[in-house]
């Protein structure tokens, strides 16, 4: 899950199953909601997430602000 989390993150798309999209899902939209306030434990996070640097500083700084006005839970 770890490598289409990176996967999709990068390339922005990918081609799998529809289990292991919906599995995905879950986790990205809780990754997501996780992430909305950008804090120093958020960032640490992330970077435990992500085997690199640019991916996850790609996540925090273009994928996450796109959904900070998302309902979801904190």
């Amino acid at each position: 899950m770890r490598q289409l989390l990176t996967s999709l993150i990068s390339y922005g798309k990918i081609t799998t199953t529809e289990a292991q999209a919906k599995a995905l899902k879950r986790q990205v939209e809780r990754l997501i909601s996780r992430s909305k306030d950008l804090s120093l434990v958020t960032r640490r996070k992330a970077l435990a997430i992500f085997p690199q640097k640019n991916i996850a500083r790609k996540f925090l700084d273009q994928i996450v602000p796109q959904f900070t006005q998302r309902v979801g839970a904190p």
